[in-house]
């Protein structure tokens, strides 16, 4: 499967693996029953909406934890997410089907959030998923009807519109940053996955159970550095990426854009060091394209083929040829200052 091993050979499946997994699942279940989803709400929650809150670790069938067509008094939420300490509710959710226009939504679920006194909101149609932060400090305690028309449309005049804090999409972009990004959704206030923590204890276990890679390290069998490609016309994909620091990152497809996707995550998510270099990065021995930017656009005004969001505000172009993706991840390791020659390649399954 797609996310399999994503942290090196003898791991065992993590949760943000578990989440790509079940992203790249929906993906293909989107793709081959859209004709069934569009239109009706009921087998949208069924086969999307349902599946990835219970990777994101909300089990819908606990009534404990997750009531369903809950509400009083401005209509009923779809789902009511629970503190799992205390039982108190969380975060309220309202479900679309499938391509709907999640701006009722909104309304929708913020009146829920007034009546309730819950801060947190999420809208889905099961493939777009925005978190909201509903500010109901600045409402009266009760909950008049003038928000809701005769169509249960949200009438915002006299209100403050929700924040939008985080949001991720199913068939849009990189399914592992999808997975990262759905992570805030797993509970907004008090159980959200300490991502650095699974992050560190992967490098720990890499550190023990893979080979150790150091700057200058010769080449060996069919071990070579990712610089050294960078002489040849048309390079081989690596099937791993030895990093100086024992990071090991194996690639999830055989593409050069899956090659400046892991280095663009390990420059920007374990190394931390891409949301600090100068921008613009240019593309090797170019005069108008550049591989980083803090837009998706080129020097000669055209947009990425396929942009790539690190961070805030960091966009990485992953639209490349084997040949100038790997000029591509040598430059943003050696704007970054990791050295392209001390990054150790594979080009099997097993290390």
């Amino acid at each position: 499967m797609y996310a399999t091993r994503f942290f090196g050979r003898g791991t065992e499946m993590g949760q943000l693996e578990e989440t790509v997994r079940v992203i790249v699942e929906l993906r293909a279940a989107m793709a081959r029953f859209r004709e069934n989803l569009e239109g009706n709400e009921v087998q949208t929650r069924a086969s999307l909406i349902d599946p990835m809150l219970r990777v994101l670790g909300w089990n819908v069938g606990d009534p404990a934890e997750v009531a369903l067509e809950t509400g009083r008094g401005v209509g009923v939420a779809d789902y009511v997410l629970k503190d799992r300490n205390t039982g108190l509710p969380l975060v309220m959710v309202e479900a679309k089907s499938l391509n709907s226009d999640l701006g009722t939504a909104r309304g929708q679920v913020s009146n829920y959030c007034y009546a309730e006194g819950v801060e947190a909101a999420i809208v889905t149609d099961g493939d777009d998923w925005v978190l909201l932060n509903v500010d109901v400090g600045t409402f009266a305690d009760e909950v008049d009807d003038e928000y809701y028309d005769e169509d249960d449309e949200y009438e915002d005049d006299d209100g403050i519109p929700p924040l939008e804090v985080a949001q991720f999409s199913i068939s849009r972009g990189d399914a592992v940053i999808s997975a990262i990004n759905a992570q805030l959704f797993a509970n907004p206030k008090t159980q959200v996955a300490d991502w650095k923590s699974e992050v560190a204890a992967a490098l720990a276990r890499a550190s023990e159970s893979e080979v150790e890679v150091s700057v200058g390290q010769s080449p060996r069998n069919d071990r070579q550095t990712l610089a050294s490609l960078r002489e040849l016309n048309n390079p081989p994909i690596p099937a791993r990426l030895y990093f100086p620091d024992g990071y090991v990152m194996p690639l999830l497809v055989s593409s050069a854009s899956e090659l400046v996707r892991n280095v663009a995550i390990y420059l920007g998510f374990i190394y931390v060091a891409l949301d600090e270099v100068e921008l613009p990065i240019w593309a090797y021995r170019s005069r108008t394209k550049y591989v980083a930017n803090d837009r998706p656009r080129h020097d000669n005004r055209r947009d990425f083929g396929l942009e790539y969001e690190v961070g805030d505000g960091v966009y990485v172009e992953l639209d490349h040829t084997p040949r100038s993706g790997v000029n591509a991840a040598c430059s943003l390791l050696d704007e970054c200052g990791v050295d392209s020659h001390s990054v150790v390649v594979t080009f099997d399954n097993n290390p």
